[in-house]
């Protein structure tokens, strides 16, 4: 053999090493691609399941709920009894009345409107358990 048909041996066996290395980083691409996506659905599907728990339980459940918020069903007086509610029942109340604000706005029913949805400006106290 000569010294040229030597060298184009050797060209081609770089050639086809360089073609192999090529093929093998593509499949090792496409495996990581595939890792990635899967990573990505894991992390969606994780997403989605820990903003499921933040949802109130109504909501979880998909449990009926009143489309209009009318903040006199929570008045300081019993209706049943005439009675005046204790300071735990008026926060209850209050807690309820946020909760189904919150869940109209955030989780709207079909057909509601957003201009048609109740607004809160109330805040929210803090209270130990002693003072209740």
């Amino acid at each position: 053999m000569t010294d040229e048909q030597i060298a184009r041996l050797e060209a081609d066996v770089q050639m086809q090493e360089a073609q192999e290395k090529s093929q093998v980083d593509l499949e090792r691409a496409r495996i990581d691609e595939e890792e990635r996506q899967e990573r990505l659905r894991a992390e969606e599907v994780q997403r989605l399941a820990d903003e499921k728990l933040m949802m109130s339980s109504v909501i979880q459940q998909g449990l009926p709920r009143p489309s209009i918020i009318d903040p006199k069903m929570f008045e300081d007086v019993d209706e049943a009894t005439g009675e005046k509610l204790s300071h735990a029942e008026k926060l209850i109340n209050e807690e309820m009345l946020v909760l189904m604000a919150h869940d109209n706005q955030n989780y709207p029913l079909k057909g509601m409107k957003a201009s048609k949805l109740p607004k809160l400006a109330c805040s929210k106290e803090q209270y130990s358990l002693e003072q209740l």
